[in-house]
């Protein structure tokens, strides 16, 4: 058994708590869901294995494009990105906290969010953002888990703020100038 170094929990123990997030007893208690959402990541925060088995349990369902084009997986893809993207919100703003996000960071989470966004978006001021093209951008299933993934990792995390700002802050500032019933264009 994997052990996560300085921590009571196993690399087996936290893939363990991450598969709960897809138990449906877990997922219909609103209380438990948000505890562990709180508590998982945090638990990880201090030992490069448990952080690792974080990051590689949300990995294969971080291909944004994949995700825009596959239904067949979507409801379980679905519950994973709302986990993830709770949990990214929920690091400790620390020491602990900024080393788990430069390892998300690392992994180039950031990097390929700004690319989906780079390859999907419109032209940003030479049409309206009445046109199709940016109605079919802004319907594209995976673009509010990638802007919650930025406004997560970036939360209190300088990098990951410098990051998001060299690649994505003109897409930003278009996408505030839209209004959506979700508000999930809106840069605070």
């Amino acid at each position: 058994m994997q052990t996560c170094e300085g921590n009571f929990a196993s690399w087996e123990q936290m893939h363990w708590l991450l598969e709960l997030f897809v138990d449906r007893r877990v997922m219909s208690n609103a209380t438990l869901k948000e505890l562990l959402t709180a508590f998982v990541p945090n638990l990880a925060l201090g030992s490069d294995e448990c952080m690792d088995a974080l990051i590689s349990s949300f990995m294969p369902y971080l291909d944004w494009n994949r995700y825009d084009m596959d239904t067949a997986n979507r409801a379980e893809t679905t519950v994973r990105l709302d986990t993830f993207c709770a949990m990214s919100r929920a690091v400790q703003v620390s020491t602990a906290g900024s080393k788990l996000k430069d390892k998300l960071l690392s992994a180039d989470l950031v990097k390929h969010a700004a690319d989906y966004l780079a390859m999907h978006q419109p032209s940003l001021f030479k049409t309206s953002v009445d046109s199709t093209e940016w109605k079919e951008f802004l319907a594209r299933p995976a673009l509010k888990y990638v802007l919650r993934v930025l406004a997560g990792l970036a939360h209190g995390h300088a990098p990951s703020q410098l990051a998001v700002a060299a690649d994505c802050i003109p897409i930003m500032h278009r996408l505030e100038q839209i209004s959506t019933g979700t508000m999930i264009f809106r840069v605070n």
